[in-house]
């Protein structure tokens, strides 16, 4: 035991003496750019604290060694995981709605239920079924990896209570226990971005594929896990590692398809905005037609090759276009809203 502590402690005085070292090398080489001759302390500084390298190293040791970054809206968990605490483009607040501070209101409540219920109304009206499949984040789902001085998530979260009011309502599914029974077999969510990797992809379409009703019987061929293979690699940290300035120090783990994955079906431009895919082996029926809004390029991406190798024609539709536009002159089976959970305010639009 005395052993292992002195070859720690000598593990400890070395590193930091490397460490200065380097430091008192990268400031000589700053103090000569600075115009040391002059004595100039404030040219010293901006020189000093501005070098890139430097930075990198501060960055890399306060991660390392304190598990901290001075990075705003970022949470650094566990076993590499980073969290965004901050949605910038919703306003959505991670940390509020974790505690319970941020839940709508029962008058809010009502006019989400009430909103859901007249959508459905009117697709069921053109023979569509309609669901809002809604992502928890990588926070409500990744517990473990959330730092254990956060306590447990609230059980009045904005998701919580529209999952709570909405219950019985079909038009509304919430995919929080579909995602927490899956992480088991593999993290469905990117370490170092609040997204939806392959896997995570798949549990989507999954459970939307499961919740849609006896309707669409016959209409599509449904994709087994069994049919897919997934690898796993570590790449570049992504967008919240990005913003932290750790891109280069926390690696993504990337869970991707594999080129065994099947793809039966052709991809077409069909507005500026919109995307369109079309099966190669043949009609399975021709209503068999779906529609999809996405929140983004990076979710089409990843939910394409489920719902495309599954329906004759889907069409994705970015957040914010007419969909029921789309779905009329398509003739929708279907439609599918998917929404992560930091834009639930979006339902009071």
């Amino acid at each position: 035991m005395k052993r292992k502590k002195a070859i720690d402690f000598l593990t400890a005085v070395l590193f930091f003496g490397i460490l200065m070292s380097f430091l008192a090398y990268a400031g000589i080489g700053t103090l000569l750019r600075a115009d040391g001759k002059n004595g100039n302390e404030k040219r010293f500084r901006e020189v000093f604290y501005g070098d890139g390298l430097i930075q990198s190293v501060g960055r890399y040791c306060d991660y390392r060694i304190f598990r901290h970054t001075n990075a705003e809206h970022v949470l650094i968990g566990k076993e590499n995981f980073i969290f965004s605490t901050y949605d910038e483009k919703s306003g959505y607040d991670y940390l509020l709605d974790y505690v319970g501070g941020y839940a709508f209101t029962e008058a809010e409540t009502d006019r989400i239920a009430y909103s859901l219920a007249e959508e459905r109304q009117r697709y069921a009206e053109l023979g569509t079924q309609y669901v809002v499949a809604v992502v928890p984040s990588s926070m409500t789902v990744c517990r473990e990896y959330v730092p254990g001085f956060l306590g447990r998530q609230s059980e009045n979260t904005r998701l919580s209570v529209l999952s709570t009011r909405l219950g019985s309502e079909s038009a509304f599914l919430d995919l929080r226990a579909v995602m927490q029974e899956n992480i088991r077999e593999e993290m469905p969510y990117n370490n170092t971005e609040d997204s939806l990797n392959a896997y995570g992809a798949f549990s989507v379409y999954d459970a939307v594929m499961a919740h849609l009703d006896g309707s669409t019987q016959g209409e599509y061929s449904r994709i087994s896990l069994e049919d897919i293979e997934f690898s796993v690699r570590m790449t570049e940290g992504r967008e919240i590692a990005k913003k932290a300035g750790l891109q280069n120090v926390v690696q993504n783990r990337t869970v991707s398809l594999t080129d065994a994955m099947p793809r039966t079906y052709k991809t077409l431009r069909l507005r500026e905005t919109s995307v369109g895919t079309s099966r190669l082996d043949g009609m399975l029926n021709p209503s068999s037609c779906l529609v999809v809004e996405v929140p983004s390029e990076w979710d089409r991406e990843q939910l394409m090759p489920f719902f495309s190798n599954s329906f004759d024609t889907v069409i994705y539709v970015p957040a914010g276009e007419k969909v029921e536009e789309v779905a009329r002159a398509y003739h929708a089976t279907a439609v599918v809203r998917i929404l992560h959970e930091k834009d639930l305010g979006d339902l009071l639009t």
